[in-house]
């Protein structure tokens, strides 16, 4: 499968947004109505599974796309692409993911910001807590995008989520 993926990546002949979209496991509730009965844990630690092991196949990908990231910056499909290569990268606990991940919550693009929030979203870390306070303090005159913002708090796999949203 890491082959197949490590293939996509690199066929130049392919859009970056159907990379992007290659790269992409379905969410909870898409895989919650194939599934009866529902178990919301099983789902969210099968989705974690498949993540760490593309992460982990695709590591050089990975570390390519962060080092090349203005090129990938300058096109929606780019950005796809380095969101989801980046959510790959810290979900296998890479460390230069993570620290990218803490310096792009603050770009000036606001779907490399929330792409890069997202990435950290489950990863209980400091750079996690540093960038969801950046994202706050920088989008917080927007209120579109604050609802992104207490969607992906309230949707962390994190301890302490249910007393930080009261707090909220």
């Amino acid at each position: 499968l890491g082959l197949g993926y490590q293939r996509i990546l690199g066929d130049e002949t392919l859009l970056d947004d159907f990379k992007a979209n290659m790269l992409g496991i379905p969410g909870i509730a898409v895989l919650e109505s194939r599934m009866s009965p529902a178990d919301p844990v099983a789902l969210h630690n099968a989705r974690r599974a498949v993540q760490t092991a593309l992460g982990t196949a695709l590591a050089g990908d990975i570390q390519a796309a962060i080092a090349h990231k203005d090129v990938h910056g300058k096109t929606a499909g780019g950005r796809a692409l380095l969101n989801q290569l980046l959510l790959l990268g810290v979900a296998i606990g890479d460390v230069g993911a993570i620290d990218h991940a803490a310096m792009q919550v603050r770009d000036a693009n606001m779907t490399l910001s929330q792409g890069a929030l997202m990435a950290l979203n489950n990863t209980d870390c400091a750079e996690r807590s540093d960038g969801l306070k950046a994202f706050h303090d920088k989008w917080r005159d927007s209120p579109l995008v604050m609802e992104k913002w207490f969607q992906m708090e309230a949707m962390s796999s994190v301890g302490g989520t249910t007393a930080r949203l009261a707090w909220l």
